[in-house]
């Protein structure tokens, strides 16, 4: 009787644990380079939802697609082309199962939407990403974008902003590949600057005043886009910023100049002493004679 027991005791135990379900952890991947690789977990549970050992459980791996994703008797997964597939955990007849994404970019382009631009202006550019099998690359990848001449042109996530006339590369790039494209930025035609106010203006030592410049065509139509530089004749009678704003300095005149393509206007600034804020003091009543 006892060693009927023991027989059935051994052979429940060759058995192994009850498993109801198997999940593959992570439940999705992504490898975005040929040989890239992670390492799959199979988790076994009991019908009763817990965890079971993975010493007590037999996993057999396998790959929908081995020459996509090959995975070995561990559960290491290699990517080996671009493409989809599923990989499988096997523990007896439960089986969990993970999908599969291998994308490895081979060629990256840009472009714009347009090549010119006038300072101020945004251009927005598009960059496409094809993995081998010549497909639009799905995995989502980390773009660099530089300039190569930030006075003409800046970048920062695509978006291209136009600084001063010239030719600009601008290059997108992601782990070895790159991919370029040209901007020119354009100063529009106009015929000539008009500054306001037109006339001389006198200020006082310490004051401020601005003055606005606009870029006119022939026939008095403002034209956007025209960056201006700023000088003043006598900085030490007057200082200009580079958006027209005067600060007085010191007493005398001095001449304010807007030019653009080879083409100014000037104003006369005059300064004068600011006026004394220093007040009299009264003076006292006179004693009276006894």
């Amino acid at each position: 009787m006892k060693r009927s027991a023991v027989l059935i005791a051994l052979a429940v135990a060759a058995c192994g644990p009850s498993v109801k379900s198997v999940l593959v952890e992570p439940a999705r991947v992504t490898l975005d380079s040929k040989g890239a690789s992670v390492e799959l977990k199979a988790v076994a549970r009991d019908d009763k939802g817990q965890a079971i050992d993975p010493t007590r459980v037999k996993v057999a791996w396998s790959s929908a697609a081995p020459q996509t994703a090959s995975v070995d008797a561990v559960g290491v997964l290699v990517a080996q082309r671009s493409g989809e597939t599923t990989v499988t955990a096997s523990i007896g007849e439960v089986k969990g199962t993970a999908p599969v994404v291998v994308s490895i970019p081979v060629s990256i382009s840009v472009s714009a939407l347009s090549s010119d631009a006038r300072p101020g202006d945004t251009v927005l550019l598009k960059v496409t990403v094809v993995d081998d099998t010549g497909k639009p690359v799905t995995v989502p990848r980390t773009i660099t974008w530089t300039s190569s001449d930030a006075g003409v042109a800046r970048v920062a996530d695509g978006k291209v902003e136009a600084i001063g006339p010239g030719s600009a590369t601008i290059t997108a790039a992601t782990g070895a590949l790159k991919g370029v494209a040209t901007v020119t930025v354009r100063i529009p035609d106009f015929a000539k600057l008009s500054l306001t106010p037109a006339k001389t203006q006198t200020v006082k030592k310490g004051d401020k005043l601005t003055f606005k410049v606009a870029a006119l065509d022939k026939k008095g139509q403002k034209v956007g886009g025209v960056p201006v530089a700023w000088k003043s004749s006598d900085p030490r009678v007057a200082t200009v910023s580079s958006d027209g704003v005067v600060t007085a300095a010191k007493k005398g005149s001095t001449k304010i100049t807007a030019s653009s393509s080879g083409k100014s206007t000037t104003v006369g600034v005059t300064v004068t002493e600011a006026a004394s804020k220093s007040k009299s003091k009264a003076k006292p009543p006179a004693k009276k004679k006894k």
